[in-house]
């Protein structure tokens, strides 16, 4: 398990590439998921050319999360300004749990736990 904070600015690459000489992150775990720390939306994509609202790119609003499939590349792109959380794991639960912003308000995070067929589906189609 990782976890650290990055500062996102217009796109920033998050390299997961275990053979680089200082690598950011090391990819052992097979999920990712990104948080928005950042008051204005983000977005997440393993491409580094991408729009917003295209596929492969995620939307994730101020304060919650989404979990990113294994880039393909060892890399994830993030797009915005502000920062986020990255959190590499060998689970697909999410570490965050939904609740309130600081700052006297927020909405909670719009996450589900999935469900035990839920996560045989995944892990089915990860082994494949």
């Amino acid at each position: 398990m990782t976890i650290r904070t990055i500062t996102v600015s217009d796109i920033t690459a998050v390299d997961f590439d275990e053979n680089k000489t200082e690598p950011f992150f090391y990819l052992s775990e097979k999920f990712v998921w990104v948080k928005n720390k950042s008051p204005s939306e983000i977005y997440v994509s393993d491409t580094e050319v991408f729009d917003a609202g295209a596929d492969g790119v995620s939307a994730v609003p101020a304060g919650e999360c989404v979990l990113v499939n294994t880039p393909p590349a060892n890399i994830i792109y993030l797009s915005g300004d502000g920062d986020a959380e990255i959190y590499t794991s060998d689970a697909a639960l999410c570490p965050w749990e939904g609740g309130a912003s600081g700052g006297g308000g927020g909405t909670p995070a719009d996450v589900q736990p999935l469900t035990v067929s839920q996560m045989n589906s995944l892990l089915a189609k990860l082994n494949d």
